[in-house]
């Protein structure tokens, strides 16, 4: 028996033995990556998992530890990043501690137990995988793995009828538990996105072209590093699908301009005409029927075939929804219900007037958006709400929150906008015609601006770490490379800045969208004017993709920069960070070149903003 095998008989011993004491804990769910910190190391925190008050763990931002202490009745949820006992840490703000009804203990109980039992028989050895088939039959070839093939062939598919038991026996739970587990609350009034004065564009004196540039360092204390993106969330089993082609109706829509087809059956649609819990539980209830499994399945396939990030699969869970039920209550549900099944974080709510409604728990803050705390985690309305809701705050097994950074490019169809042309000033041969996917920027404009971890400088960060599309960089990329070609990294970096602080329209955001917006990449090269952290931004992809050059953002009180990594050290201001020199590089400090600040920066309280 191996020793994954051995940890997880051991939780199940530590279950049993709860109630004897008071102390000990046990690990319902963890995202995000939380670690034990002993004498010997740090080791991951697996869920049923045992730990004690005094124990030390590591909290990552972006991260969540939920424990259960059965004697004392009770739920903790560990989400201040840092290092720390879990005592303290439960004292700390942005933590809580939430009383359990011993029904609903019992509940969870049953979930870390069934999900043990079952993740056991997932990773046992092959030894144990033949034991547990019923009946072993001989091949009726000479192939000496065939006996094995259908060994395990019959173990599988009994797994799999397993694992689709354990999803239909919480969902049953779970449904019970929405009669019973509501209560109002009041929403948190939004958090404005914070506003951040301009400073004006400046030209480079003429009689300043070609003068030396002095070196000096540009002394930062403070270095934000962003989030690494993490593998999205999954169901707590397999959907298991019915591949029969034959018998199954379909529904199609497009989706971002792409066409898109998921299962489903005419007649599996329902009404939900009322709010009410028992309505609500009910219709739940038959939303777990194997007869949705293909939808759901078809619905994370596109999840996975599209490369849509978290929110754009919100989206589409959205638009599936309404196609197959209808907008309405029941076309909330359903994307709540395909939704919690895919693994994410939601609590359904009702309104007053009986509209059902769907919150989704976020790992950012979302700007300038209501939201209500619960367990100490911000949920967000999915669409408009009042301040006041009926919700019911019931966890699902191994959920997760919401994650809005975009780590890849979509896979959608192309609505090519028209071409626009951009061209350096100085450097006459970088004449670019490019054209972007006006598919992609609709979906942009809508696009929640949020922070991680209470920072705000890591907003830039996700827009910058943002990749552009295909589109884009086959129309922008190929002139810019053949610009630089056979040109010294220092000359190439300066064509390029060149190009970003010439070929683009500089205008305030108050004036062009009444308040601060930044744009993705792909935003400005599709709209006609952006301000200075566009073109930071802008800069940083085409440095990291074309030039391969690692970049920082450089953040002064009302002004974005940004800063280079040259494989030799150049003349100008510069930056340390992590040991390397980044060299100053301002693309709203139109036709200076590399290492030249520009005037005026308070440096004293300038950020280092770290790019991927």
């Amino acid at each position: 028996m191996n020793n994954y095998i051995k940890t997880i008989l051991l939780s199940l011993c530590i279950l049993a033995g709860l109630t004897a004491s008071a102390q000990k804990l046990v690990v319902y769910s963890v995202t995000g990556g939380p670690q034990l910190v002993t004498a010997s190391g740090k080791t991951a925190i697996r869920p049923w998992q045992q730990l004690t008050m005094d124990a030390t763990v590591n909290i990552p931002y972006d991260a969540t530890l939920r424990l259960v202490d059965e004697a004392n009745s009770k739920q903790y949820v560990i989400r201040t990043p840092g290092s720390d006992k879990v005592s303290n840490f439960i004292s700390k703000s942005g933590n809580s501690a939430s009383a359990l009804t011993q029904r609903f203990l019992q509940y969870m109980k049953g979930q870390m137990t069934n999900g043990a039992r079952l993740t056991a028989q997932e990773h046992s050895d092959v030894a144990t995988v033949t034991r547990q088939v019923a009946v072993a039959t001989e091949p009726a070839s000479n192939d000496p793995l065939a006996a094995f093939r259908r060994e395990f062939e019959s173990f599988r598919d009994a797994a799999r009828k397993d694992f689709d038991t354990f999803r239909q026996q919480v969902n049953a739970q779970y449904a019970e538990f929405l009669k019973d587990c509501w209560a109002t609350f009041g929403a948190q009034p939004p958090i404005p996105k914070p506003k951040i004065e301009d400073v004006k564009p400046i030209i480079l004196p003429r009689q300043e072209e070609g003068r030396r540039i002095p070196t000096r360092p540009v002394p930062i204390q403070e270095f934000v590093t962003p989030v690494l993106p993490e593998p999205q969330p999954i169901p707590i089993q397999p959907i298991p699908e019915d591949e029969r082609t034959d018998v199954f109706e379909g529904v199609s829509l497009v989706f971002l301009g792409t066409p898109v087809k998921v299962r489903f059956e005419a007649d599996s649609k329902i009404a939900l005409a009322s709010a009410s819990p028992n309505a609500i539980s009910e219709a739940w209830k038959q939303f777990s029927d194997p007869q949705y499994n293909n939808t759901l399945a078809d619905c994370l396939h596109f999840r996975q075939d599209m490369h849509l990030g978290d929110w754009a699969y919100l989206q589409l869970l959205k638009a599936v929804a309404d196609a197959t039920m209808g907008k309405g209550n029941a076309s909330t549900l359903f994307m709540a219900y395909m939704y919690c099944q895919s693994g994410y974080q939601m609590r359904i709510a009702a309104t007053d007037d009986g509209e059902v409604l769907m919150l989704f728990a976020c790992r950012h803050i979302i700007y300038n958006k209501a939201y209500f705390t619960l367990g100490g985690e911000y949920y967000y309305p999915f669409g408009q709400a009042p301040m006041q809701l009926s919700i019911c705050d019931l966890p699902y097994p191994a959920e997760r929150g919401l994650s809005l950074i975009i780590s890849e490019p979509m896979a959608i169809d192309v609505a090519a906008s028209p071409v626009r042309t951009m061209q350096s000033k100085r450097y006459h041969k970088m004449d670019v015609s490019v054209s972007v996917n006006r598919n992609l920027i609709d979906f942009y404009d809508g696009y929640p601006s949020s922070e991680i971890g209470g920072d705000v400088m890591t907003r830039w960060a996700m827009y910058a770490n943002t990749p552009l599309s295909q589109q884009a960089t086959s129309s922008l990329y190929p002139a810019i490379e053949a610009d630089v070609r056979g040109l010294s990294t220092l000359d190439a970096v300066n064509h390029v800045l060149n190009f970003v602080q010439t070929s683009l329209v500089y205008e305030f955001d108050d004036k062009v969208w009444g308040g601060d917006r930044a744009f993705f990449a792909e935003e400005t090269l599709f709209y006609p004017y952006a301000d200075c952290e566009d073109r930071s931004i802008l800069f940083t992809r085409i440095v990291r993709d074309v030039l391969k050059l690692k970049t920082v953002l450089i953040y002064y009180p009302g002004h974005l920069a940004t800063a280079v990594n040259f494989p030799d050290d150049v003349d100008g201001d510069y930056v340390v960070v992590g040991g390397e020199r980044y060299t100053i590089c301002d693309p709203t400090f139109i036709g200076a070149p590399v290492g030249r600040t520009m005037p005026q920066m308070d440096n004293a309280s300038a950020k280092a903003i770290v790019l991927q």
